[in-house]
């Protein structure tokens, strides 16, 4: 049996979401002793043989999809469904992404077996000979933890594993045919409605503001630090309802999970679904009047002092350097 992963590709890359899901199943393949395949579903003419993998998997499987049915979610359905069928994969896994998050359920539905969204720990359960998987609950204020008998579908939730590169390695590609989904609708156009224009995701610093910022002359200030030290600036929930951010740099359990190397959070009390967010950061500094604020109790560095002074004091600092 394998461990099977639905990749996604953007621009011709693998997306980061995808590649965390193969290191995922890698720790799974040692566990489990079973090998990691994975799933494609690309335009034959655009794609590479043989597959140049720097994340562990063994082999992988691509079904030639033309480039105009790439947002044709039935029709993916149906091939993923013909996957499993031929396959039968012990456990197929999601990217934390949109699309994961709708065929993981749905797939498992049509198969008769278990699935689950949002996963952010995924291990072999030596007693059950299944898996356990912890998934939040409660809207985010709490961990479930499950057992999962296989086969299952499970979609992971984003930036909660370390990426671990293991070297390029050529691996061999096979092509299937595609099948058709029947009776299903097909989109004949697609128009961009709005583009949000951030980055977030592949900043290195990120500042992350609340409603203990202030004002949104404090928060433009932090915008101004934010462009000389190449750092990115999100808010949470309080945050964007006064109005001082966009929706779309929304951090927490229904916004944005960010994992930047260094999270300065200024003004944030530290709600669970807001810390669920930046839980994967590998260093969180955090600043906030109320010395009681639960957010101390996730930071690695802590002070209780008043935003606005320590914008002061970050300013000055930069403008010695500069």
């Amino acid at each position: 049996m394998t461990i099977g992963v639905v990749g996604e590709r953007r621009d011709g890359k693998l997306t980061r979401e995808s590649c965390e899901a193969i290191c995922r199943a890698v720790q799974l393949k040692k566990q489990l002793a079973m090998s990691v395949e994975l799933v494609l579903m690309e335009p034959k003419g655009v794609f590479d043989s043989p597959w140049i993998d720097r994340w562990g998997a063994d082999r992988v499987v691509v079904y030639d999809l033309a480039d105009s049915e790439r947002w044709n979610m039935e029709r993916k359905l149906s091939i993923l469904e013909k996957y499993v069928q031929e396959t039968k994969p012990a456990v197929l896994l999601f990217a934390g992404s949109i699309q994961g998050q709708e065929f993981a359920p749905r797939l498992a539905t049509r198969i008769g077996a278990s699935g689950l969204v949002d996963c952010v720990t995924v291990s072999a359960d030596s007693k059950s000979k299944g898996l356990s998987v912890t998934k939040p609950i409660y809207g985010g204020n709490a961990y479930g933890e499950y057992c999962v008998m296989t086969p299952c579908f499970l979609a992971l939730r984003a930036r909660q594993i370390k990426l671990e590169e293991k070297g390029e390695v050529a691996i061999p590609v096979e092509w299937r045919e595609a099948v058709k989904a029947q009776g299903c609708d097909s989109i004949v156009s697609r128009r961009l409605q709005s583009a949000a224009g951030h980055d977030l995701e592949d900043k290195k610093i990120l500042f992350v503001c609340g409603r203990g910022i202030g004002n949104k002359e404090n928060l433009e200030r932090i915008k101004g630090i934010a462009e000389i030290s190449s750092a990115g600036v999100a808010g949470t929930k309080k945050a964007i309802e006064n109005g001082w951010l966009p929706l779309e740099v929304l951090v927490g359990q229904t916004g944005k999970i960010l994992a930047p190397e260094l999270c300065i959070v200024l003004g944030a009390s530290g709600a669970t679904p807001f810390v669920h967010g930046i839980a994967g950061a590998e260093k969180i500094i955090a600043i906030n009047k109320d010395e009681d604020a639960r957010i101390f109790e996730v930071s690695d560095l802590g002070r209780s002092d008043d935003c606005e002074q320590v914008i002061a004091a970050i300013e000055r600092k930069l403008e010695e350097i500069l």
